[in-house]
């Protein structure tokens, strides 16, 4: 069982790629956040977010520009218990520019794009942390940062309002758990604003696996190390009391139909699931049988 110790924690030098400085922070770069109650909150800055966009599908990346070391040292030497996740963010302007980028802890659900005032508070957060971790380092000589977590600019005070929201979800801010449990896996998605409804599917960057000796791989593309899979344009076309959606597949991406007869109620992941089909690289088909109106969304897993 761990010792919770409070005081003085002696910074062990990173052998890492990045140089010997305090903690800096800019618009885009990536964050490796560890937390756990009755320990300081760690913030490590892995760099531009860029590194890990744009990759093949399959294509792995060990990450070894943080510190592990210090990491595992603030948590009495293991990481259990502990929980980590990864945020990014754009800069605020302009508007249409904006993106997030958040880790995902849980398996099943599917992340949608979320409304402009949604994107600006997760925006907002990030970009809170992740200044306030660099301001907090100034003399600092890595590239990471320990702040109690009942600093008033600490990670978990920010990510929860002061401590009266979800620390999960970053305090409401985002729809899905985005930490987790060193061992497992996280799936990692780009977030962007959108006015249509239903809310479009996010596009999934990629996964990361932290192992509890710290160590920390990216494999991009979505689960079974696939390409990401682009948002379809649909046409849709109705015969009798048969409705056909058809779209531009991705080779050996699987669709899926989803419905409703309201719209605005609930989110699309939540919505009826309907039939499915294997893209072939062409143009692929999704029907239904319904005699009432429907709002219909074709989704990717």
């Amino acid at each position: 069982m761990k010792t919770v110790r409070f005081g003085i924690l002696a910074l062990i030098l990173a052998l890492s790629t990045m140089s010997v400085r305090a903690l800096t922070f800019n618009n885009n770069d990536l964050l490796l956040v560890f937390h756990e109650t009755g320990y300081k909150d760690v913030i490590c800055n892995l760099g531009q977010i860029s590194q890990f966009l744009g990759k093949a599908g399959g294509t792995i990346i060990n990450v070894n520009n943080f510190d592990k070391a210090a990491v595992i040292a603030n948590f009495d030497g293991t990481l259990d218990g502990v929980k980590y996740s990864l945020i990014a963010a754009t800069g605020s302007d302009p508007i249409s520019a904006r993106k997030t980028w958040l880790s995902n802890a849980e398996p099943t659900s599917t992340p949608v794009l979320i409304s402009g005032s949604r994107l600006a508070n997760q925006l907002s957060k990030i970009l809170k942390i992740g200044g306030e971790a660099a301001t907090n380092t100034a003399n600092s000589a890595v590239q990471i940062a320990l702040t109690s977590s009942d600093d008033v600019n600490s990670y978990t005070q920010i990510a929860t309002d002061g401590g009266v929201t979800d620390i999960s979800t970053l305090g409401g801010a985002s729809d899905f758990v985005v930490e987790q449990d060193p061992d497992a896996t996280v799936r990692f998605f780009q977030i962007s604003a959108t006015t249509v409804s239903p809310k479009p599917a996010a596009t999934q960057i990629g996964s990361f696996a932290l192992t509890s000796a710290g160590a920390l791989t990216f494999t991009a593309g979505t689960s079974g190390g696939t390409t990401q899979i682009p948002q379809p344009t649909l046409s849709v076309s109705r015969s009798g009391t048969i409705t056909t959606i058809s779209f531009q597949s991705l080779a050996n991406a699987t669709y899926r139909l989803r419905y409703s007869s309201t719209l605005g109620t609930t989110i699309v992941p939540n919505w009826t699931t309907g039939s499915s089909v294997t893209g072939t690289g062409g143009t692929v088909s999704l029907t239904d049988d319904s005699t009432g109106v429907r709002f219909y969304a074709v989704e990717a897993f």
